[in-house]
Parts: C-alpha cells; structure tokens; sequence
C-alpha cells in the first residue's frame, strides 16, 4: 500500500471455502509469498480432494481475498497444513493468526489430534509464527525442497479438542 493509504480493516474479515473463481486472487498471493508457487491447475485440482480443506480469508464487501489457508484431514486424527499465506496489503495485521485459530479450531471439530507441516530451514518468519503458536519440531527432512535442495522441518501442534457440554 502507498505511505498514507488506510490499511485494510481486518475486523471486516470473513472466512469462506474457497471457490474455483478464488484461483486467481489466490493464485497472485502464492506468486508473491513462496519461492516455487503453485500453479493454478493445482489449485483446481485439490479443490476437488474430498480431504482437502481450503479456506480464504476475503473481505466481508466480497472485494477482495486478504489470505488463505490450506489442509487435508487424514483418516488416522491427523492434519496437514499444506499452504498458509497473506497478501501484502493485509501482512502484520494478524490475519495470518486468525487463519490459523480457524485451522485449528476446524480440524479439531472434525477429530483431528495433530497438526503438521513442513517449513524451509531459512524460512525464518514462518518458522518464528509457528513455534509463537506451539508447533514443535518433529524431525528435519534434508533435502526436503526439490526446487532448492534445502532441508525442511517437520513440525507438529497438538489440537486440544472441542469441550463438550
């Protein structure tokens, strides 16, 4: 955003599916937030995966999508967290955190116990958010990136379940 212009008000935020006319604005904040994005065919593709869960963080006008998350639900109680990402405009608005208490919150009411994923060893940002939020670190992966050749870390959070009652 240019020096002067309002910042987008995250109060305003609603979380959605995300739909095949999403790829596109997705699509943009993958290009911008990971170094080997994926293409919008992949995007399709999963929207299709029974045990895939992609949410958007858009903009209650519908104007635009200020972040999305994505995961699967594994039948053994477990989650992975396959993407998380903001858009520029909307970073350091904790718009991140809230996509993630929604991951969490939604795996738990579906059964899910555990919570994983992998990061780039140099990813120090993601790496910092994460640990903030509790994620441990199972194992390192080397040469987990094809793209790069660099290690990853596996990390995990426990997903404390719904009370009941």
């Amino acid at each position: 955003m240019a020096r002067g212009s309002p910042r987008p008000d995250d109060s305003t935020l609603v979380f959605d599916a995300m739909h095949r006319r999403d790829v596109p604005a997705v699509s943009a904040i993958e290009r911008v937030s990971f170094p080997t994005p994926f293409p919008p065919r992949v995007y399709r593709a999963v929207l299709a995966d029974p045990a895939a869960r992609w949410r958007v963080a858009r903009c209650a006008d519908r104007s635009s999508i200020a972040g999305y998350v994505g995961w699967f639900l594994a039948p053994d109680a477990r989650a992975h967290l396959a993407k998380i990402a903001v858009a520029p405009a909307w970073r350091r608005r904790h718009v991140g955190d809230r996509l993630l208490r929604h991951t969490l919150d939604t795996a738990a009411h579906e059964g899910a116990e555990l919570l994983t994923l992998e990061v780039r060893v140099t990813n120090t940002p993601a790496l910092a958010f994460y640990r903030k939020w509790g994620f441990a670190e199972l194992y390192r992966s080397p040469a987990h990136y094809p793209d790069t050749g660099e290690d990853g870390l596996i990390l995990a959070h426990t997903i404390i379940p719904p009370r009941s009652g």
